[in-house]
């Protein structure tokens, strides 16, 4: 009898958890959303209006806790939130990496030299650089990071910008069909991972559509690429986001102006298909919208229109104007905000409302939501997640870490301009939250916690001392888990979480892993085949994706290769050029450093620091003629076990010497 009792529950609780991950029909459980640029289409309830006939509830599930997360939904509904509770998308760029382009840092642009001012100097350039580092979208962790950090901020759906692609079968050149087929990729790789999170049962991860580029009435190689995107969609049909009421799969089409202004007329002169439910999108839609003699503009429901961005000042000084896509009741359906506006309110002459600039107190993106408030849309689109460009002869795509449009978690502004969003989302959506519990260890080995995710921890602090002194906060990384391994040989630790609503107690743990290494002589070898690989630059510095043979190098670990890196500085000798890396040390102790590199006619002086204290002398690089291995002592430094930083500066008299060799650095413990 109660092997049948248990039987039934598990059949039951399989049953929900199947509910919750299905998403091939929408039903009036999901709430999720879409994203910038896309355009959205509604089924038509009624004969006189196209608006949804439910408002979605929330799912639910048990307490339990499965792969760190709660299978609770940490959202909550009150009566009074059921008025209004829009889906809520985050647009999101997809084309980051080397797997995908051939930009110069790891597949990203190089940092901007003048951050955090506003550019001054021509080019395509990087704004920020992500808490993740220069990372490659094709990677399953930086995916799910991504998901979990927008699901923490309450995002139902996610819109991925594909409007640069075209189909595989029209790439003319190896660059052009690298990028389609890594954005191709990428967008595979962020929904499997989707996926995956529901099949392990973690609720309201946010559901996924594409918006991809009609160019001109091209619509054959349209089509061409609508299948090979359909084909992606049909293998996640749980994963792909619904407008409300709609059993069709969601997908925002990018058009050009000239098309929009032929009207409600395209609708029917296009032929999309029945697979999807879509909408036309772009930006800038005033002349398409009509005064709606309440303060704001409507975009009319036979132009089946979705907003990507808006700049139309408004009466007050600091305000926007309301422009919506409506139903046909006239209801509105969807706006879109941004966390800094390009031609909005600037006063510094950037041509940027930039993210940090108050007027009346409030900053872009609060002043860009409050038409979002007063018109209470179902579809609300929050530009844009991971767009950190600086590019001064094309201004609207960014002319600073300010002056442009990223609200990902990053070096610069850590998880400023991320919770700035968090906070403005959850209060849309009526979502509750408290900061973290006290921290709850599922996993410890080989140095690495795991821990509860349940209330959504953005980031932690570990130590030996009890008031976490000299503890800094650092980013959580669900895949990577939680490293104590420069804290071997103490069995009693103290850790604290927080996340956007605060701080969680600071709690006492008692570790696995206690026993301190030895030290023992290691090699960091700078080629990405061995240690080095991920280099975070300043100035006008790069490293190649590949080491070569170098003559004379005989002792390295990787076999007589070197890496070629440049440190470029600019003519008037005033920018500081840098590469940083991380490395490990295996055991805490005192070593002594040996540098192995390559000299050169075209090399500068040169610095090395580990964790901001140089080591050694600088080193001048430079033989006036062809390359010649060399080497160079560096001293001692003590070290713990564990992970440190590596800087290497060239000074800026360096002007018009650039070229540097790096072959590896070996540890030898002393004493």
């Amino acid at each position: 009898m109660k092997r049948s009792i248990v039987a039934t529950v598990l059949l039951v609780l399989a049953a929900l958890l199947m509910i919750a991950c299905t998403g091939n029909k929408k039903d009036d459980t999901d709430t999720t959303a879409e994203s910038r640029q896309t355009t959205a289409q509604e089924s038509d309830p009624s004969a006189d209006s196209d608006e949804p006939t439910t408002t979605p509830d929330k799912e639910t599930a048990d307490e339990t806790t499965t792969g760190g997360f709660a299978e609770t939904s940490t959202e909550e509904t009150t009566e009074e939130s059921k008025l209004w509770n829009p889906d809520v998308i985050a647009y999101y760029d997809i084309d980051n990496g080397s797997s995908c382009n051939t930009r110069p840092d790891n597949g990203w642009f190089l940092l901007y030299t003048e951050s955090p001012n506003i550019a001054t100097k021509d080019g395509h350039f990087r704004s920020a650089t992500p808490l993740l580092g220069t990372y490659d979208q094709a990677d399953p962790a930086v995916a799910r990071q991504h998901l979990y950090w927008l699901r923490a901020a309450g995002f139902t759906a996610i819109a991925v910008d594909l409007t640069n692609v075209i189909p595989l079968e029209r790439c003319e050149s190896n660059d052009m069909r690298k990028y389609c087929r890594g954005c191709m990729n990428n967008f595979e790789v962020l929904l499997r991972e989707a996926k995956k999170m529901c099949d392990e049962g973690i609720s309201d991860v946010p559901k996924i559509y594409a918006n991809l580029r009609l160019s001109g009435e091209n619509t054959e190689d349209f089509l061409m690429l609508l299948g090979e995107y359909r084909a992606i969609y049909e293998k996640y049909p749980g994963q792909t986001y619904h407008l409300r009421g709609s059993d069709k799969p969601f997908l925002g089409v990018f058009i050009d102006w000239e098309l929009m202004n032929r009207g409600a007329e395209v609708t029917s002169a296009i032929d999309l298909g029945t697979y999807f439910e879509w909408r036309f999108t772009n930006g800038f839609l005033l002349n398409y919208a009509k005064d709606d003699k309440k303060g704001g503009y409507a975009i009319d429901a036979d132009r089946k229109m979705w907003i990507f961005a808006e700049n139309e000042r408004g009466k007050e000084e600091g305000s926007y104007l309301p422009i919506y896509t409506a139903y046909k009741g006239g209801k509105a359906e969807m706006m879109a905000a941004a966390v800094a506006v390009w031609r909005g309110w600037e006063t510094d002459g950037s041509l940027w409302d930039a993210m940090n600039h108050r007027i009346g107190g409030k900053t872009p993106l609060e002043r860009t939501l409050a038409g979002v408030y007063q018109y209470q849309p179902d579809y609300v689109v929050i530009n844009r997640f991971n767009y950190p460009v600086v590019w001064m002869s094309e201004s609207q795509e960014g002319m600073g870490l300010w002056h442009s449009t990223h609200y990902e978690p990053s070096v610069e502004l850590g998880f400023t301009m991320f919770n700035a969003v968090a906070k403005e989302v959850r209060q849309m959506r009526n979502l509750s939250g408290k900061a973290p519990e006290t921290v709850r260890v599922l996993h410890d080995q080989d140095a690495v916690l795991s821990i509860d995710l349940s209330s959504d921890p953005l980031e932690y602090r570990i130590s030996k001392n009890t008031d976490l002194s000299g503890a800094e906060w650092t980013m959580l990384h669900i895949t990577s888990g939680i490293s104590y391994e420069s804290l071997l040989g103490n069995k009693t630790l103290y850790i604290q979480t927080r996340n956007l609503f605060g701080e969680s107690p600071i709690t006492e743990i008692t570790v696995q892993s206690t026993e301190a290494p030895e030290p023992t002589s290691f090699v960091f070898d700078f080629s990405p085949n061995g240690n080095g690989g991920m280099y975070r630059k300043e100035g006008n510095a790069w490293v190649t994706p590949e080491s070569f043979s170098a003559p004379g190098i005989t002792d390295s670990a990787i076999g007589g290769n070197v890496i070629y890196a440049s440190m470029h500085v600019d003519e008037d000798a005033s920018v500081l050029s840098s590469l940083e890396t991380d490395f490990t040390v295996p055991g805490s102790g005192t070593y002594a450093i040996r540098f192995s590199y390559m000299k050169n006619g075209t090399s500068p002086v040169i610095r090395l620091f580990i964790d901001g204290q140089q080591i050694g002398s600088d080193i001048d690089m430079n033989n006036g003629g062809g390359m010649t291995a060399d080497s160079a002592e560096l001293g001692t430094v003590t070290l713990t076990a564990g992970k440190h930083t590596l800087r290497i500066e060239a000074p800026a008299t360096n002007s018009g010497r650039w070229e540097i060799f790096l072959d590896a650095l070996f540890f030898v413990p002393v004493g």
